[in-house]
């Protein structure tokens, strides 16, 4: 039977606007010595773990998606209509270029132990991060 599940473990999206939940994400990671992110939160691990665990024996794989908006085409009078990252304003063409990347993970290098996989976790976002 297939299977989609789309676990999403920063919790939301980064918006520089939001200093508070960025500086709250970068203390949790200091607290958990782990290197801090610049440009995205520290995931959290509890429900990729469990997930992933779960999908052994009936997936051989997840894909991590990672998508970014280009803005280099922002129209100068979009200041009015707000310049958020957003579906809306994608649909609106202010973000004319979305890039996606999509890689493949075998289970099997999945780290099967929460501790491991909360650094495995960690480590890809901070590949993205850069």
């Amino acid at each position: 039977m297939p299977l989609w599940l789309v676990i999403f473990p920063e919790g939301t999206r980064f918006n520089p606007k939001k200093q508070q939940v960025i500086k709250k994400s970068q203390d949790f990671a200091t607290h958990l010595g782990l290197p801090v992110l610049k440009y995205h939160l520290t995931p959290r691990v509890k429900a990729a773990f469990l997930s992933v665990n779960e999908l052994r024996g009936y997936a051989d794989a997840v894909y991590d998606v990672t998508v970014g908006y280009e803005e280099a085409n922002v129209p100068p009078n979009a200041a009015t209509k707000g310049t958020d990252i957003s579906f809306t304003n994608f649909a609106l063409g202010l973000f004319p270029r979305v890039h996606v990347k999509v890689e493949r993970i075998e289970l099997d290098d999945i780290p099967n132990v929460e501790a491991e996989f909360q650094v495995w976790l960690h480590n890809r976002f901070l590949q993205k991060d850069k």
